[in-house]
């Protein structure tokens, strides 16, 4: 307003905002969870002949579950891993969210595709320990049902990855 006007005695001012939109998305108060345990192989036996040395290694076979994306955009989804577990993979939709290395029995890695960040539970960053089958940029789930499969070397079974999907809505 002008200096000594009406307005500019009253306190009042007229103000011209202009807003840009970095997300033309909005997204659900709550999101969507679905768990999976790793699942241990079953035992094939030894078959002769046996050399020396000897080895064994531990696997897990592959684990399913399903997770429902409401809404009606495509929707980032975020993976923690939840140690003891080498090398754990969760593949949904074809997209691949794995690991190199072990997590630790006590260690939980996530791997968000919203924010685009891989942290370890105390917010400390995790990006080297991302496989190289791995694109954050591809972690978004249309909306439907989507299988999730989980693979992880544990040898005590308690393994488990739990894959979050806040829906997504246009507002535009």
């Amino acid at each position: 307003p002008a200096p000594g006007s009406n307005a500019m005695k009253q306190v009042a001012a007229m103000l011209t905002a202009e807003f840009r939109i970095l997300d033309p998305l909005v997204y659900a108060a709550e999101a969507t969870e679905t768990s999976v345990s790793v699942v241990p192989k079953t035992l094939g036996g030894i078959i002769a002949p046996v050399f020396t040395p000897i080895k064994t290694t531990l696997t897990s076979d592959t684990s399913y579950r399903f997770v429902t994306v409401e809404g009606d955009a495509d929707a980032p989804f975020s993976v923690t891993f939840h140690g003891p577990a080498t090398d754990p993979k969760v593949t949904v939709n074809g997209t691949e969210v794995g690991l190199v290395g072990n997590v630790a029995y006590d260690e939980d890695v996530t791997v968000n595709g919203r924010a685009r960040t891989v942290e370890l539970a105390d917010g400390q960053p995790a990006a080297t320990r991302m496989s190289r089958g791995t694109r954050i940029d591809r972690m978004l789930l249309p909306p439907g049902e989507h299988e999730i499969a989980f693979t992880a070397t544990d040898r005590t079974g308690t393994a488990r990855a739990t894959v979050s999907v806040t829906p997504a809505f246009y507002h535009l």
